[in-house]
């Protein structure tokens, strides 16, 4: 990906067939591949050797193949597949050319895409640096490589053999975003890459998705979600969530009556000479229209428990109301003291009417003999702040969680992972 002096040409003929081109990025065009006997040449003396290509293998753009990526018109005037020369992996380039633009390239591998240009800037301060701060976004390297051409087609602004034979490669990441840096003795060039989705690519160039490369792995700038926020947008947010959360709260908690409406304690020696075996207790008037209401239970349960069902019956309509609640408690010593359940249950009525009620209650005592039930209207509910709270924080923890697993996804293909891994 880097660029020459460009030396003028009108047309080209190829040294091996004679098979005579006109170069599509006319005066820019350098070098090129014969597209009738697949030798790689060059216009200008400083071209030392040619190459053939004898393998076939099909861009997924075609060469020469024009698409529109950030409002721009691209033409692909050339197609390459290189090679690391460590660990043998391949990944492909397209390289494109605008007459206002300059050149740009799209690279892929295992159906993850970049886009790349080149930039004028120097972002890395420092030749030791493995991590640096650039517009914002701390970068860390990534990989190191030395590339090979394996195959190329279609015409290039510079030489791909010089290029690849000469420059070793530094790749940096801020996913979406890659700084990359060619050098070689006598040049440096600085790149920057952004993650395009292969959905986009595919639009742009007006192929069917079917045809895109799939995908595997994680790709080396691909991110955690395609969410059209930063997190700390989403940090804020959810910090802007908690106040308002908290801020109701405090206004429900001002507003609630907590008003007292039934406190009555019932034995079970009271049902002795009852045949239905219930209670009832006496009515009472829950205020206002919709509103809610707890109903707490005591009971002496000690290693015993206490169970009742309970309907909430509106005197004037009818309507019943049905909820149920288990008392229990245990202890006891097993390599220490050791304690479960509570001696009194609370249960929560939401959107209770306004009127004169009852209760029936259906008892089933164990060993304690009484309990004492509590009536409350219009309560505040503090937990349900908490469960709201939590519910907001389960997004930024499943997104961190997901985050760090591709993360280590991610850099499993580099040799500068800062996370450890099990030797298989």
């Amino acid at each position: 990906m880097s660029g020459n002096s460009a030396i003028p040409a009108i047309s080209y003929e190829c040294p091996q067939c004679n098979q005579v081109y006109e170069p599509r990025s006319k005066s820019h065009a350098l070098t090129a591949v014969c597209e009738k006997c697949g030798t790689y040449f060059g216009f200008a003396k400083w071209i030392k050797e040619e190459a053939t290509f004898h393998e076939t293998i099909i861009p997924v753009i075609s060469v020469y193949q024009k698409g529109s990526i950030n409002g721009i018109v691209w033409q692909v005037i050339g197609f390459v597949v290189k090679r690391d020369k460590k660990y043998r992996s391949q990944w492909r380039e397209y390289c494109m050319f605008n007459p206002a633009e300059g050149l740009a390239f799209l690279s892929e591998y295992n159906g993850h895409w970049i886009f790349i240009r080149p930039i004028s800037k120097t972002p890395r301060k420092n030749a030791s640096d493995s991590s640096f701060t650039y517009e914002g976004f701390e970068y860390n390297l990534f990989q190191k490589y030395s590339a090979e051409i394996v195959f190329a087609k279609g015409e290039f602004t510079f030489d791909i053999f010089g290029q690849a034979d000469r420059n070793r490669n530094f790749e940096y990441i801020a996913p979406p975003y890659m700084l990359g840096l060619e050098t070689n003795n006598t040049s440096r060039l600085w790149y920057k890459g952004e993650h395009i989705p292969a959905s986009d690519v595919a639009n742009a160039f007006k192929l069917p998705q079917r045809a895109m490369p799939p995908q595997s792995g994680v790709g080396a700038v691909q991110p955690v979600f395609n969410m059209g926020f930063s997190e700390s947008a989403m940090m804020i947010a959810c910090a802007l969530l908690f106040a308002v959360v908290i801020l109701i709260q405090f206004y429900f908690s001002s507003t609630s009556r907590n008003q007292i409406v039934l406190d009555a304690t019932y034995y079970q020696s009271a049902l002795q000479d009852k045949t239905d075996k219930v209670f009832v207790t006496q009515s009472f008037v829950l205020e206002g229209d919709m509103a809610s209401a707890t109903a707490k239970i005591k009971a002496p349960v000690d290693n015993d428990w206490f169970y009742a069902d309970l309907v909430l019956v509106n005197e004037t309509t009818g309507d019943e109301y049905n909820f149920s609640h288990e008392v229990a408690y245990y202890h006891g010593y097993d390599d220490g003291n050791w304690s479960e359940g509570s001696t009194v249950g609370e249960a929560f009525l939401s959107r209770i009417p306004g009127g004169t009620y009852h209760i029936v209650i259906y008892p089933q005592f164990n060993v304690a003999s009484s309990f004492s039930l509590l009536i409350t209207r219009d309560v505040d509910m503090p937990s349900n702040m908490f469960i709201t709270i939590l519910g907001i924080t389960l997004f930024p923890i499943g997104y961190y969680l997901i985050k760090h697993r591709r993360d280590r996804k991610r850099w499993s293909e580099s040799d500068y992972s800062p996370y450890q891994y099990d030797d298989d």
